[in-house]
């Protein structure tokens, strides 16, 4: 089902189980210091974006979206099996940044956290305890040290649930962590890099 059938009456709409995506350009006020560098890199980021999803079976138009200056959020409705958002996946994204970062210019890296669960449309845009967690995922010390220490294009974070749901076939890119940030506390996660 299309997310944008939720959209007529959002306030009065109960929770909807959906696939969550958080991205965030690493560095981007560093890298990409005025406006036409910056609109470059998030048109960049836009494309492998729907490139990606497209390759892992779900059309663009059929995601909610909401745009984050330096990032994007992006809910998926339950249409294509969990483990696609996953192996498939950031493998194609990693491939498109890896490729659009041959040319001049600033690198685009990027960190993305992934969660499965319920959230409720308002108003607003979305809210729920599964969007909240989408975001500490995203904030989390491992995940920013993982990118630090390493020099890939993509690195991510993968919630327990949704790592769990969809069950990887091959799972030496991924490491176990646990997240604290705010009020998560201990929270098993999945940090996921390409394999060289």
């Amino acid at each position: 089902m299309k997310l944008s059938q939720y959209l007529d009456g959002r306030s009065i709409l109960p929770m909807v189980p959906c696939i969550l995506l958080a991205t965030d350009v690493v560095a981007f006020g560093t890298h990409y210091p005025d406006t036409p560098a910056q609109a470059k890199v998030r048109h960049r980021m836009y494309w492998s974006l729907e490139q990606t999803l497209s390759m892992a079976g779900l059309p663009w138009t059929d995601c909610y979206r909401e745009d984050r200056g330096d990032g994007v959020l992006i809910v998926a409705p339950l249409i294509t099996p969990a483990e696609r958002y996953l192996d498939p996946m950031l493998h194609r994204l990693n491939i498109l940044l890896r490729h659009g970062n041959r040319g001049p210019g600033p690198r685009l890296r990027m960190r993305v956290a992934l969660h499965c669960g319920p959230v409720h449309f308002d108003d607003y845009g979305v809210t729920g305890p599964a969007t909240l967690l989408l975001f500490r995922l995203l904030e989390a010390q491992a995940l920013r040290k993982t990118v630090a220490a390493t020099d890939t294009d993509l690195a991510a974070i993968i919630s327990d649930a949704l790592f769990t749901e969809a069950t990887p076939g091959d799972q030496r890119a991924y490491r176990p962590t646990t997240v604290t940030y705010k009020e998560v506390r201990k929270t098993p996660a999945w940090l996921w890099q390409p394999l060289l």
